[in-house]
C-alpha cells in the first residue's frame, strides 16, 4: 500500500475503503450548506427545493472538496452523478484527466501527457 511520501495508508491490511463513505462525506457536506443557508430558525422550516437546479463545488463548502466530485442536483433535487477521473503524476501530484455527467452520457477527457 502506498504510504510514503503522504504517510496515509489507504488499504491498510487489505481492506478496500467503500464507496459508502465517499458518499456519505458528500451528503453531510450538502446537508450542513443547506442548514446554513437555507434554515428558518423563525419557522423552524428548511426550503430543500432552494438546492434544486444547482451545483455545489469546494467554493459553496468553504474550500472542502466533495469527495465524488460536484454535487449537481437536478429540477427534481435528485443527484446527477458526476465521476472524475485522477492520474497521479510522478511528482506525487494529482491530476484531474476527465469527467464523466449521466445528464449527457459522455466521458470528457482532458488532453494532457499520462
Amino acid at each position: 500500500a502506498l504510504k510514503d511520501p503522504f504517510n496515509y495508508d489507504f488499504n491498510a491490511n487489505n481492506r478496500e475503503v467503500p464507496l459508502y463513505a465517499a458518499n456519505y462525506h458528500d451528503a453531510v457536506l450538502l446537508w450542513a450548506y443547506a442548514m446554513n443557508n437555507h434554515y428558518d430558525k423563525t419557522t423552524k422550516s428548511l426550503d430543500v427545493t432552494a438546492l434544486y437546479d444547482k451545483e455545489f463545488t469546494s467554493e459553496d463548502f468553504n474550500g472542502i472538496e466533495p469527495i465524488t466530485g460536484p454535487i449537481k442536483l437536478d429540477k427534481s433535487g435528485d443527484r446527477v452523478n458526476t465521476f472524475l477521473f485522477w492520474h497521479l503524476d510522478e511528482d506525487g501530484n494529482w491530476q484531474k484527466i476527465g469527467k464523466y455527467s449521466n445528464s449527457t452520457y459522455k466521458v470528457l477527457v482532458e488532453e494532457k501527457d499520462i
